[in-house]
């Protein structure tokens, strides 16, 4: 047997599969591949992704437990299991192959088990630690934390390979794929089978209904390839296909329900265990289910990995956007939520129906397709006519026959055909196949084998589909593809036929329990479900267009008229919720709004819950009854504490794939610079309702994608905002404010940003009215809401000149003695009525946080006489703004509890804890209008505050042409350290153009790291300085003399923890420490190797640079950081100003002025980084400042940590004698000009 063989076959069935398989009729189809299915796949098959995606995860571990801090290293002292372990097992791992032992599988899962409980009692007492240090050692604990965090990190990724599918698949052979129908498991073999021919890869696939019956399968795969005469042969080829590959080949046989189930549930067991003696071959069985049910025996489930292919549903938006782009139909500007949009065959049937309307129609004929269900029985309609054709074709039927034999047609009040038709006289969602056949025959001419043939035909190409019923056993039936359809055609006849609306009374006759339609209604299964769910839900969405003429228009909801003891439980709650998504807007009454009422106060939390997810999926439609306005107003209408007690914890205890989360991520994917007006205004809308949340990540999500949103609509934004000041939530505010904040730090000097600049002014004006002003309405203490709005307002300044007078600009300058303080004076209150908030604060929260307001104190000097009033003025406004034990207790008790087995990734404050924090920005500002704070180095922004709403993007990479530095071999690593190269990186210092950008530009300061494959490193600070000409011979001398000129010896660069990126460089919070006291830059002036930072010896330098230094555990949304940038003095000597999604500043014309790029060499550990500054703009600022440039490149030669650690012994001497350094000076004036 060649490989030719197998691609023929392969070709052949991919042929068969039809309109299942896209690609196949238009290569450029829409075709996404879904990771969590196609990386069980890299596994069976040893492919060269799962070999690099091991490797991958090998070098992240690697690199992340080489930085990792001491304390992670003691911790697996002389402990076999370690990251180190985790490590050596997987490089090991993802060098194998399919015959090695598989004994390292189980040790890489117990060893990854244990470095990740080691690495989180190590993150724990980290985190004691930080409680107990001072603020100078906090900084230091907080980089530990950090580093100890990403460690943990990539041990959870570790784990994910570790405890999914993929480990077993290298031991087990056979992978079983079951999904439901639609969800795309044809699709993905096919596809699968395509590439692996592509990269001549040994695959054979099979689809089951090709195989003969009563043959044992693998003898039916035997009788499609001609050279192949046993089960033995065939797999003893593929064995050595694979071994010539070193991998697997695959035998991928699709959709063994579709052929003889017994067959196969006789023999899958004992495929499985023959194919297990081929080391180099892989079994794959796809399965819809249920009839997974039908075909696996516990025996075969013993050599089965169970994968679940749910069609687009880790990515379902960015798939809803492939296909309308393919079909070129408007994009949603709504999330489409139900399951039906995550399924592959379903959208392409969607996008199809919406490509034969006009043009002109097609947005809003979607907008009705997610929002009714009239549409959605359309789109079925169009999809039976579409797939009909062919089949009427082939029987020789006249148009539209499969449609009239699915639906059915009425030739009077009794009468009806149609599989729809039998299922409403059987009451239930399905028919026998005699049944079916039944429908057929009475709608064609067709003889009962033709009728037989056209039945199967349907069900192949998906017109039905076939499913298994179980009463007194198994019987095998037939129903519609998207029952949700179906249910609303059977629904449809039966309204038609029992529905009686000559009156009110007649009405509700009709759902009497001895009645069909009330039948529908009884209550099985201990009264917990109805006998037909579906169809229950379908009646009561179809039920109020049908008694429009009988009932008035607020009393037309069916839970009204059923028997009372089922209007209130379980079963008709579950329908109820379920179909709102379904119904037409014109169908939600007063009645309506009874029934939601009555689940979101009279039951219990889970019920609570269940009716929030539902309408949140609701208010994302604008112009729903429904929609994010009514929400926000139900909300609005709570006290603080008892919108917390329930809609807080539904936020809180939302998963993934709940509905919140999914909105989100819609907001991520859909177009919202194309948004209308009322799109745009009910998602900022919507989305500020969850940031009542206490969970963090939650909170810094919704506050991004508020900030993504107010980036294409500023003004819907800044009004928004003006409302939520009036929400009586300081959190609401508070995220609202930074969003507008973070939305003009980003867009005010922009090119796009002229629709900001022109509404900017007014939102400001109306903030200086509203929040700064003497008796202003929402005039806050709480020092973050403040400075986000006198950021705003200073950017409008900036913006409008004089649209806001200096007299305005002063009221947002500390102190704000015109605003009313919320605190009263501590020796009014009474300290035993307070002992209903003493839950709200643990001890590390009152000693460190709030102990922090008061400078002089020492930690746990709990008798400090200032420190007691403040924490006294705390505790009761936590208790004014609602909190009480009694209330949180239970759910407090229930996050401390989570939280100590959480990452920090879901790392969730308690309510007590929520209060605090208010009440602590709270007393931070009342503390610097009183002139108590600040105190460290005037910075005014707390160090607690959580979230640089500017969220800086990432670092743009490009990497410039290097030396070659490891081209020479070095016997011994003592060769290498005292006698290898110095690098030579002048070309670097000056260049013509940068990343494709035109210059001259001019070097200010850089570090570049190369690395060889066997260990060696070298590492270089290309450093720029200014100095005065006449300095620069000193500054030589001084470097000669210097043997090591690290320490210090040349000054780094001062650091911002706490500027946001948006606010470089044109804010004075920017190298605050460096601003006269009007504010203006200063120079960062140092001497250049002096022994310590301002020594008067050495040469007098200008740092020409400055650092962002954000620290990354305020947030998961904010871990950019490290970026250079010009030092204060330099930005505003020459105008620059920031633009949005970049790290390069630009001049005031709108040039790019510098720019900022970091690499990674190859076998480097570490990243590289130059920032570039236009010649023109650096050499005005030198003339002006009578100085020059000059760069000070020095570095070292060395070796990775495990050799450098290995012979540091042996190369101590070198060290000691400074014979690994490099260095040197160049001027620009000597060196460059001349």
């Amino acid at each position: 047997m060649e490989l030719s063989n197998l691609n023929e076959v392969n070709k052949e069935q991919i042929n068969h599969a039809g309109a299942r398989y896209t690609p196949q009729i238009d290569p450029e189809a829409p075709n996404i591949q879904v990771s969590e299915v196609l990386q069980p796949f890299d596994a069976l098959a040893y492919s060269k992704r799962l070999e690099e995606r091991l490797a991958n995860l090998a070098d992240e571990l690697g690199e992340e437990w080489n930085r990792a801090p001491v304390e992670a290293k003691e911790a697996f002292k002389r402990r076999k299991q370690s990251p180190e372990r985790v490590v050596e097992l997987l490089r090991s791992i993802s060098n194998r192959s399919p015959n090695d032992d598989k004994t390292e599988l189980r040790q890489l899962t117990r060893a990854t088990r244990f470095a990740k409980g080691k690495t989180s009692e190590v993150s724990q007492k980290l985190r004691s630690q930080h409680r107990e240090a001072d603020e100078e050692k906090q900084r230091d604990i907080n980089n530990k934390i950090s580093l100890n965090q990403n460690l943990s990190q990539s041990l959870e990724r570790v784990s994910t390979v570790v405890e999914g599918p993929e480990l077993p698949l290298l031991r087990d052979k056979t992978l079983f794929l079951k999904g439901e129908w639609g969800t795309g498991k044809t699709h993905f073999l096919c596809d699968l089978a395509e590439i692996r021919m592509d990269l001549e890869l040994p695959t054979l696939l099979v689809l089951a209904e090709t195989l003969p019956d009563d043959v044992p399968p693998l003898e039916g795969i035997c009788q499609l390839i001609d050279s192949v005469s046993s089960p033995e042969q065939l797999l003893t080829e593929l064995q050595s296909f694979g071994e010539e590959v070193g991998k697997r080949s695959l035998l991928l046989i699709d959709g063994i329900n579709e052929a003889d189930r017994e067959l196969w549930r006789d023999e899958l067991a004992s495929v499985a265990e023959q194919v297990e003696d081929y080391s180099h071959v892989g079994l794959t069985l796809s399965c819809r289910t249920p009839f997974d049910e039908q075909i696996l025996t516990s025996e075969a489930e013993n050599h089965l990995v169970q994968v679940e292919h749910r069609g687009f549903e880790e990515n379902e938006f960015d798939a809803q956007i492939e296909f309308f782009d393919y079909y070129n139909v408007p994009a949603p500007h709504v999330p489409l939520l139900t399951p039906e949009f995550s399924r592959p065959l379903f959208l392409k049937i969607l996008c199809e129906a919406i490509t034969r309307r006009d043009q002109s129609d097609q947005q809003g004929y979607l907008r009705s397709v997610a929002s009714g269900q009239r549409s959605m029985t359309d789109i079925l309609e169009h999809f039976a006519r579409e797939i009909g054709e062919d089949i009427e074709a082939d029987f020789g039927l006249i148009r539209k026959a499969c449609w009239r034999i699915m639906k059915g047609t009425s030739t009077g009040p009794t009468h009806r055909s149609g599989i729809a038709g039998i299922m409403a006289d059987e009451m239930q969602e399905f028919v026998t196949k005699e049944d079916a056949i039944d429908a057929i025959k009475d709608e064609t001419s067709l003889s009962d084998p033709e009728a037989w043939d056209l039945l199967d035909r349907m069900i192949s190409d998906g017109l039905l589909a076939e499913t298994l019923h179980r009463n007194q056993g198994t019987t095998e039936v037939v129903r519609f593809p998207y029952q949700r359809f179906g249910d609303h055609i059977i629904a449809r006849h039966l309204l038609a036929e029992y529905l009686k609306t000559d009156s009110e009374t007649a009405v509700r006759r009709s759902f009497y329990v001895n009645r069909p339609l009330g039948q529908i209604f009884e209550l099985v299964g201990n009264n917990l479900r109805f006998a037909e769910p579906g169809l229950a839900e379908a009646i009561m969405v179809e039920f109020p267009r049908r008694v429009k003429r009988v009932l008035p228009k607020e009393e037309r909801e069916l839970a009204f008229y059923i028997p009372k003891k089922r209007q209130y439980g379980e079963p008709i709650k579950d329908i109820f919720l379920d179909g709102l998504y379904w119904r037409s807007a014109d169908s939600f009454t007063d009645q309506t709004d009874d029934l939601v009422g009555f689940y979101l106060e009279e039951l219990d939390e889970r019920v609570q819950r269940e009716t929030f997810d539902v309408l949140v999926g609701l208010a994302s439609r604008p112009g729903h009854p429904y929609d994010a306005d009514r929400l926000y107003g139900y909300l609005d209408d709570m006290e603080m504490a008892e919108r917390d007690e329930h809609w807080s914890e539904y936020l809180r205890r939302t998963t993934d794939y709940s509905t919140i989360h999914r909105i989100i991520k819609w907001v991520e994917t859909a177009p919202v610079d194309e948004f209308s007006e009322n799109t745009a205004r009910n998602a900022i809308t919507l989305l500020s309702t969850f940031l009542t949340t206490t969970d963090r990540h939650l909170r810094d999500r919704v506050t991004h994608k508020l900030y993504l949103v107010g980036l294409a609509h500023p003004g819907l934004l800044f009004e928004e905002t003006l409302r939520a000041l009036s929400f009586n939530d300081p959190y609401v505010r508070e995220r609202m404010l930074a969003s507008c904040y973070g939305v003009a730090m980003s867009m005010w000097a922009d090119p796009d940003g002229d629709t900001l600049r022109s509404e900017i002014p007014e939102f400001a004006g109306e903030l200086v009215k509203k929040m700064f002003q003497e008796d202003s309405d929402y005039g806050t203490k709480h020092v973050l809401s403040r400075q986000y709005a006198g950021g705003v307002i200073e950017l409008a300044r900036r913006i409008g000149g004089d649209c806001i007078s200096q007299g305005e600009i002063d009221l947002t300058d500390p102190p704000l003695n015109q605003i009313d303080s919320p605190f009263r004076d501590s020796d009014s209150i009474d300290e035993d009525a307070l002992e209903d908030v003493e839950s709200a604060f643990h001890m590390d929260f009152s000693n460190y946080t709030v102990g922090g307001l008061v400078p002089d104190r020492g930690n746990y000097v709990d008798d400090h006489p200032e420190y007691q009033a403040v924490l006294k003025q705390i505790k009761n406004r936590v208790q004014d703004l609602g909190y009480t034990y009694e209330d949180f207790e239970s759910i407090d008790n229930e996050i401390d509890r989570r939280n100590t087995r959480g990452r920090d990734k879901t790392k969730v404050d308690r309510y007590g804890k929520k209060y605090s924090w208010i009440a602590y920005f709270e007393m931070y500002g009342k503390r610097v209008d009183e002139g108590v704070l600040p105190t460290y180095e005037n910075e005014v922004r707390p160090p607690d505050c959580d979230i640089d709403p500017s969220f800086p993007t990432e670092i743009k990479e490009w990497k410039p042409k290097l030396p070659e530095l490891f081209e020479t071999e070095y016997s011994e690593y003592c060769d290498w350290i005292s006698g290898g190269p110095n690098p030579s990186y002048e070309d670097l210092f000056v260049k013509d153009t940068v990343d494709g950008v035109d210059g001259p530009w001019v070097l200010l300061d850089g570090k570049i790291e190369q690395a060889s494959l066997d260990a060696l490193r070298i590492f270089t600070f290309l450093r720029g300085v200014l100095v005065a000409e006449e300095d620069v011979s000193v500054l030589k001398q001084e470097l000669r003399e210097t043997e090591y000129p690290g320490n210090r010896n040349i000054p780094d660069p001062l650091e911002d923890y706490y500027t946001y990126a948006g606010e470089i460089p044109w804010s004075d919070r920017y190298g605050s420490y460096l601003r006269e006291d009007n504010g203006s830059a200063k120079k960062n002036v140092e001497k250049a190797f002096g022994s310590h930072r301002g020594s008067s010896n050495g040469v007098e330098v200008e740092i020409p640079v400055h650092v962002f230094a954000w620290e990354s555990h305020h947030s998961q949304l904010n871990q950019v950081s490290g970026m250079r940038f010009p030092a204060p003095a330099l930005s505003e000597h020459i105008d620059l100003i920031n633009h949005n999604e970049t790290f390069d500043l630009f001049d005031s014309n709108g040039n790019r002025a510098t720019i900022y790029r970091e690499f990674q060499c190859d076998n480097a550990r570490y990243d590289s980084w130059l920032l570039y500054i236009r010649k023109d703009l650096l050499e005005k600022y030198l003339e002006e400042t009578e100085q020059t440039i000059a760069w000070l490149p020095w570095g070292e030669r060395t070796l990775d940590h495990q050799e450098l650690q290995a012979k540091s012994d042996e190369l101590s001497e070198l060290h000691n004698n400074y014979e690994h350094i490099n260095k040197g000076i160049i001027a620009y004036q000597e060196d460059i000009c001349d």
